[in-house]
């Protein structure tokens, strides 16, 4: 059997000081059959010089031309997504962090456990959580997190557990992805690839660590420790903060139940329900929640979220 192609969507912006050592991590994969698609978003520092010295040495690694900054994240690995040539699967790279030698090898290999009939598949995995100079804080995101390994649409529709640089997505879902052509209403690339595998395909879990995800003072986003007092005192004052959150994930399911009708079978009513959220009141919502089992995966988070609903 040929061998599975995987196409690397690698984002940068100000990344010189890590950059190398990701791509380095790259290189050293022991699946070697991928290439890699970078795409920097009007980075200010030597990003691109150090980029450029890995595409002379390594024909694999090519640069996608950004005529302006998409200015977020989820809008860069997007445009990567949009313009990326044909592969058998995807796999989506922060700029900052390290792979274990055999992510792709092992993501590769639960994705053809999961895949079927060329459905839409996503697949993900644990991390290493590390500090800067890539020392241990937790071998378990999802253990400090407190995160469900099991997605279902009913709760991913409320709280995210993919984290975007452990996905691998096959052709079918990239397709269906690319129907959208921005990030309105999207809240991160992440949630919203997993959304569409939830209610159009199949999801799997890798239950191990296979990349090291660091965390330092320039992260968009981090890993938080779910269970620490700081962090729960935290987020209970945060009171617009936790409401406009929940606001964003009506928003985003409302965009997807109006985009994606057709593709979206018997889960359509599901997902148009927790949309219509959007413009219910409170006690409306709540019975929403009840009815759907929209609930959060931790007494505490369920408890924060009837509060702010």
């Amino acid at each position: 059997m040929k061998e599975k192609t995987v196409t690397v969507l690698l984002a940068t912006f100000n990344s010189e000081e890590y950059i190398a050592e990701q791509i380095e991590s790259l290189i050293k994969q022991t699946h070697q059959n991928f290439s890699v698609l970078v795409r920097d978003d009007g980075s200010k520092d030597g990003t691109n010089k150090i980029v450029d010295e890995f595409i002379k040495k390594d024909s694999r690694i090519k640069r996608l031309d950004s005529e302006s900054p998409a200015g977020s994240a989820q809008g860069n690995f997007m445009r990567l997504l949009l313009q990326a040539e044909d592969s058998d699967y995807y796999m989506f790279c922060d700029h900052d962090d390290v792979w274990c030698e055999n992510k792709i090898e092992k993501t590769l290999e639960k994705m053809l456990e999961i895949e079927r009939n060329n459905s839409p598949a996503l697949v993900h995995s644990d991390l290493f959580v590390v500090d800067g100079k890539l020392n241990v804080i937790s071998d378990s995101m999802f253990a400090s997190q407190k995160l469900s390994k099991h997605q279902m649409l009913k709760n991913t529709l409320i709280q995210n557990n993919v984290t975007g640089c452990t996905m691998m997505i096959n052709r079918a879902l990239k397709e269906l992805a690319c129907k959208k052509k921005n990030t309105e209403q999207m809240l991160m690339h992440d949630w919203f690839l997993s959304i569409l595998a939830c209610a159009t395909g199949n999801v799997g879990f890798v239950d191990e660590p296979l990349i090291l995800y660091r965390q330092h003072g320039g992260n968009q986003v981090g890993a938080k420790d779910a269970s620490s007092a700081e962090y729960i005192a935290k987020k209970a004052m945060d009171s617009k903060g936790n409401k406009n959150s929940l606001q964003g994930t009506f928003a985003q399911a409302k965009m997807i139940a109006e985009l994606y009708k057709e593709e979206l079978g018997e889960n359509y009513a599901v997902i148009k329900a927790y949309g219509e959220m959007l413009e219910q009141g409170k006690f409306k919502r709540i019975q929403t929640c009840i009815k759907y089992g929209f609930w959060k995966n931790t007494l505490i988070r369920k408890i924060g979220q009837i509060v702010y609903l």
